[in-house]
């Protein structure tokens, strides 16, 4: 109620006007009926009703009863089914990333502080509120963050008047969240707002169109499709010939999605540098992500699957050949780093990617999501029989070797403080089944292999095999050899000549501190005692010029000075006497240590060539005869 008090006399038949400033509450409501009535007036019984005089030249008026005195219209969003009255977009599609989300909201009415107006944004799952900001420097906020059931409180605390002539007013604001490590579709964000207690008709709800499940919504291939940068094999398909990787396209319809984040991915190659039993061998590891590689995300990569190599459990130094952005191919600003990694010989290698990262420049175009690194490792003594039988592959249950999948696997994994959900992938790493050694490098970004043996284990000229390359996929080792001796004479000296020619090389050692001895074995038949410097003669280096001989065991045992190569004739002669008794020919063969699964292919002399054969004395024809029959006459017998 308003009350004036007339201190003039207000003339009959006079229109008279004033006007009073009044703050409109928060709650809408049509226009009350107002009454004016005056005191001491006795012939007016009644209060006399107003009558509106709308103000035709009031453009924030939406229709003229909007003119009537109190009428308060009642707050919303404006939508007419147009994206232009309202959006919400992001930034970032990757797991961990900071994601900038932008908002934008058109009111049909402005915002005024002192109805306290309070924007919620509810279902924004597994992240962490950052900041918030507004885009215009025309309004001002305050703002409140639930992290456990991802709700953002946004309070407008300065007057943001409506620039339009029908009172809309636009409102934008940016907040920053960190994306979850794991890959999810886009929730269905709820957009509600209120004066106050008074809340506003008719949240917005945005869609969440774009699912991991369904990638082809916005533009993404679907995982392990044709398309070149999602086949499997890609990386494989990148060395030959040598090209360099693209980076993974982003969805172009991702920013329309909030909070859709992309799953990780890898794409991965490994190939190993030699095949031989008891060799060191260089593993190499290419790995391109379909996302990047986040610090925050706390990256642990774990390679399994390098069984029953020599290398002891303990921490092994992972050397980076290069590795770090797109814009860089396969360079990068990780080439030369090195980390220290857990091994096990069971054979998996753990790796904590998080500090290699920090290291490394990650804002921007430059954060990493490719690597390339090598291990190097012992190989067994003996192939693993069961090693492709791993079970994966493209299409069901197929070999590891076969399909390009190996029996190596590659898991990476990412948390994130602020996700209960972890993220990451799971791979059988891709290898090559052709025919050649492939140490894998970086040249001009590209990814080079090396298709060579090492000399010092082959002569130069040896051609590699089919399927080489293939992670700790070893040659089954088989050693040809000749046995031959001078005598089967009982109680003679007998020279026995031996030559041997390998498949593989023959180390003077096989693991650590466990050193390889060649041994004859089955020389049975001779008198010789045991010597343990027992004189060689006409080797071949690296066969030393002595031996430890056994006459109790049998055999004699030489140690290399140096590694024997494959495909090369070594040979040496020994001398034993042989026993006065006639044997048969033994069945000589070769023994090298920590090679326990060797296939020998011996042969040996044939007749008297044959090795520790020893003849019977044997008197036939033997005669007897004499010179005279006579009696007391001297007689020679012959």
């Amino acid at each position: 109620r308003l009350t004036l008090n007339v201190t003039a006399t207000m003339s009959a038949l006079q229109t008279y006007s004033f006007t009073i400033l009044l703050t409109n509450q928060q709650q809408w409501q049509s226009a009350p009926v107002a009454y004016v009535s005056t005191s001491r007036l006795t012939q007016v019984t009644t209060n006399m009703p107003m009558t509106y005089q709308v103000d035709a030249s009031n453009t924030a008026l939406n229709a003229p009863g909007e003119g009537q005195a109190l009428f308060i219209r009642q707050p919303a969003f404006s939508w007419d089914g147009l994206t232009s009255k309202w959006s919400v977009s992001q930034s970032s599609a990757y797991p961990c990333d900071n994601n900038t989300i932008v908002v934008t909201l058109t009111f049909n009415v402005p915002l005024y502080s002192a109805c306290m107006p309070r924007i919620t944004i509810s279902n924004l799952v597994s992240t962490s509120s950052v900041s918030v900001t507004p885009v215009s420097s025309a309004a001002s906020f305050a703002s409140s963050w639930t992290q456990s059931s991802g709700v953002l409180g946004v309070t407008v605390t300065s007057n943001v008047p409506a620039p339009t002539t029908v009172g809309e007013t636009p409102l934008s604001f940016t907040f920053m969240v960190a994306n979850p490590p794991n890959g999810q579709g886009a929730p269905a964000l709820t957009i509600s707002a209120q004066f106050g207690s008074v809340s506003f008709p008719s949240p917005l709800i945005s869609s969440n169109g774009a699912t991991f499940t369904n990638p082809t919504s916005f533009g993404f291939p679907a995982d392990d499709s044709s398309a070149a940068s999602f086949d499997d094999n890609y990386l494989l398909n990148l060395v030959t010939p040598p090209s360099s990787p693209s980076s993974f396209p982003v969805p172009p319809g991702f920013a329309q999605y909030p909070l859709f984040i992309v799953a990780p991915r890898l794409h991965t190659l490994v190939m190993q540098s030699t095949p031989f039993p008891c060799a060191p061998n260089t593993i190499s590891f290419a790995m391109l992500s379909r996302v990047p590689l986040l610090a925050r995300c706390q990256p642990l990569l774990t390679i399994s699957g390098l069984d029953s190599t020599l290398t002891p459990s303990g921490n092994i130094t992972v050397t980076f050949i290069s590795g770090g952005t797109g814009s860089g191919g396969f360079g990068g600003n990780l080439a030369g780093q090195t980390l220290l990694a857990g091994w096990l010989q069971s054979g998996s290698l753990t790796m904590n990617l998080t500090g290699l990262l920090s290291s490394a420049t990650t804002s921007g175009s430059s954060k990493v999501d490719r690597l390339l690194f090598q291990i190097s490792v012992i190989n067994p003594g003996t192939p693993v029989a069961s090693r492709g039988a791993c079970g994966n592959g493209n299409g069901g249950n197929v070999g590891c070797n076969s399909d390009y999948h190996t029996a190596v696997n590659a898991m990476l994994a990412l948390s994130s403080v602020g996700s209960t959900t972890p993220g990451g992938d799971s791979r059988w790493m891709v290898g090559y089944t052709g025919s050649g050694i492939f140490t894998l490098t970086a040249s001009s970004s590209n990814l080079s292999p090396s298709t060579s043996f090492v000399t010092d284990y082959a002569p130069a000229s040896t051609p590699a095999g089919v399927g080489d390359g293939l992670p700790l996929s070893l040659y089954a080792p088989n050693i040809t050899s000749t046995f031959v001796q001078s005598s089967w004479i009982p109680c003679d000296n007998n020279i026995i000549s031996v030559t041997l020619r390998s498949n593989v090389p023959i180390f003077t050692t096989c693991g650590f501190g466990v050193n390889v001895y060649v041994t004859v074995a089955g020389l049975s038949g001779s008198v010789t005692s045991n010597a343990p410097s027992f004189p060689l003669a006409s080797t071949t280096s690296p066969l030393s010029s002595t031996a430890l001989w056994s006459n109790t065991n049998s055999n004699l045992v030489l140690t290399p000075t140096g590694t024997m190569q494959l495909s090369t004739t070594y040979s040496f002669t020994f001398s034993l006497q042989n026993q006065a008794a006639a044997k048969a020919m033994s069945l000589l063969n070769l023994a090298v240590t920590s090679l326990t699964s060797l296939i020998n292919s011996p042969s040996y002399g044939t007749g008297t060539n044959a090795p520790m054969s020893i003849t019977n004395l044997d008197w036939n024809p033997a005669t007897a005869s004499q010179s005279t029959p006579w009696p007391c006459a001297p007689n020679t017998i012959t």
